[in-house]
């Protein structure tokens, strides 16, 4: 069950985080193709899991609201796609395997929960499998804790069985709630099988 913070955030009518998908996600469209199964962390009101799942991706969109995964079916719904929801915890789910894409945006987690985490998307994977990764900057003024943010040299310990095909970093005018934001994406991949 998601903290009362997150039910409450999620309680109002309007998308939170709006219907968007990510931009970092939609500059990796040319890599999906359809049937490909992804996995969508942390997936809130699905607006990334919804926008692949109209590329004809097979979604699993994790999250612990309850009340977001509800908007996530609606959005769903409208765009007339389909996904699998599952409400869990990260922590102690039973992670399946077997993903050709797993994305990580804007999952907010302390050090040692950040790490599991990590690991679990990282074994998600299918050999060859793409981890796409978009949060806070260290240096940024947001409103994570600065436990919870990322800096490059952060991002390529947590992904050293990976190979890092691209970091970036952009400081956005505004965010979703009005405030000045610098983010850091990174996209990896898992070795294929020699």
């Amino acid at each position: 069950m998601a903290s009362g913070y997150w039910e409450s955030r999620y309680s109002g009518g309007d998308y939170v985080f709006g219907t968007t998908p990510s931009e970092w996600l939609v500059a990796h469209r040319a890599k999906l193709r359809p049937g490909m199964r992804a996995l969508a962390l942390a997936d809130g009101e699905g607006r990334n899991g919804v926008w692949l799942a109209s590329q004809g991706v097979l979604v699993t969109s994790v999250d612990q609201s309850e009340t977001a995964q509800a908007k996530a079916r609606e959005l769903a719904a409208g765009r007339r796609v389909t996904l699998e929801l599952v409400n869990a915890d990260l922590l102690a789910w039973d992670w399946p395997s077997g993903f050709d894409l797993v994305l990580i945006c804007f999952l907010h987690l302390p050090p040692d929960a950040r790490r599991k985490v990590f690991q679990h998307a990282i074994t998600a994977l299918a050999p060859g499998g793409m981890l796409l990764v978009e949060g806070y900057h260290a240096a940024g003024d947001a409103k994570a804790p600065p436990e919870n943010r990322f800096t490059e040299d952060l991002l390529r310990e947590l992904l050293k069985e990976l190979t890092i095909e691209a970091v970036e970093e952009q400081t956005d005018a505004l965010d979703m709630d009005g405030n000045p934001r610098h983010v850091i994406r990174v996209a990896a991949r898992h070795p294929p099988v020699q």
